[in-house]
């Protein structure tokens, strides 16, 4: 999660996709992490200014939605390999769990709505590499101010997908 000015957040997701066509998937994904202390945040509350901004850490997700992909195409490099890639789209829904880096200020258990783009760049029959821009939109419940809030959560995911075998016809 590289644009949260407090955290530095690394995080580890499992995905499943179901393809159910050819450009369509069900999908489920599991995540969790930790944010640390940036140098930004520790600044703050550092004797200078001596202020802890409310901010909350990503602890872990399970969401579940679709993958559409309607581009799929060719490139040639250098005219020697020929590289298969795909664009998609996607839509999920599910729950996020975050704690406040203040002590008091408690846990947030978030419904979640996330929406993301990506690319797979398959480099063999059973393997891709897979790049993901998503978007985690939280509404979470502050317990310190005792308010809703709605949070989001910008993830950049790099990953390689196992890819099943293809049924012989």
């Amino acid at each position: 999660m590289p644009f949260d000015a407090f955290l530095t957040t690394p995080n580890l997701q499992f995905s499943f996709d179901k393809h159910i066509a050819e450009t369509l998937s069900v999908s489920a994904v599991i995540g969790g992490g930790y944010g640390f202390k940036s140098k930004t945040y520790r600044t703050m509350e550092s004797a200078a200014y001596g202020v802890a901004p409310y901010a909350f850490r990503y602890l872990g997700s399970v969401l579940g939605g679709v993958t559409y992909s309607p581009i799929y195409a060719k490139m040639s490099l250098s005219g020697a390999k020929v590289m298969h890639y795909d664009v998609y789209g996607t839509a999920r829904a599910g729950v996020s769990t975050e704690q406040s880096v203040i002590p008091a200020g408690g846990f947030a258990i978030a419904p979640t709505l996330s929406l993301g783009v990506g690319s797979r760049l398959f480099m063999n029959e059973n393997t891709a590499i897979r790049v993901e821009f998503r978007d985690d939109l939280l509404l979470e419940y502050r317990k310190l101010t005792e308010t809703m809030h709605f949070k989001q959560n910008a993830n950049v995911i790099v990953g390689i997908s196992m890819l099943s075998r293809t049924k012989s016809r």
